[in-house]
């Protein structure tokens, strides 16, 4: 049997979010009572639209909101001979390239109802990881930055972080 590993955490994250966001946003927009055509309703995110730690020219072609996700650290503490453990986090985020002023006030308002859906995905699956400790979330503040020279990404999302040792 090989060990848990990065690669197993971001697939089971990548498996469980594509499987369960979908309905926490639907949820949400219930509690919401925001319905298809409301400025604030939030719509499904297809399974196509998740981009797993690269931004190629092909993300232009989204409309709407998709999610990016990667992994951001694995530090090892406690090693000893034989075992250590290691933190993975891995990075989900909402994000939508910026439509200008008029739009951004709902846009922002949207971010932090998918991060809500994203947390509220974790928060009721924390078995996700095959028998390890179960996952720490933090929240990650709305940000901007610039994709190309005539287009910027606004992004919010959740950092998920999962402790597992060598033996």
């Amino acid at each position: 049997m090989s060990l848990y590993d990065e690669e197993m955490v971001i697939n089971d994250l990548e498996v469980l979010f594509k499987a369960k966001l979908n309905t926490e946003i639907d949820l949400i927009n219930t509690e919401k009572s925001s319905v298809p055509g409301d400025l604030l309703y939030i719509e499904n995110i297809a399974d196509d639209k998740y981009i797993f730690e690269t931004l190629d020219d092909s993300i232009k072609n989204f409309k709407g909101f998709f999610i990016m996700y990667g992994l951001q650290e694995t530090p090892i503490r406690d090693a000893q001979l034989n075992n250590y453990i290691e933190d993975t986090t891995i990075t989900f985020q909402v994000a939508t390239f910026d439509r200008g002023n008029k739009a951004r006030a709902n846009d922002m308002y949207k971010l932090l109802r998918y991060r809500k859906a994203l947390k509220r995905v974790i928060m009721k699956n924390s078995d996700v990881f095959h028998g390890y400790a179960k996952p720490l979330i933090g929240s990650l503040n709305p940000s901007a930055f610039p994709y190309d020279s005539r287009n910027v990404i606004l992004t919010i999302g959740i950092d998920i972080k999962a402790s597992m040792t060598a033996n």
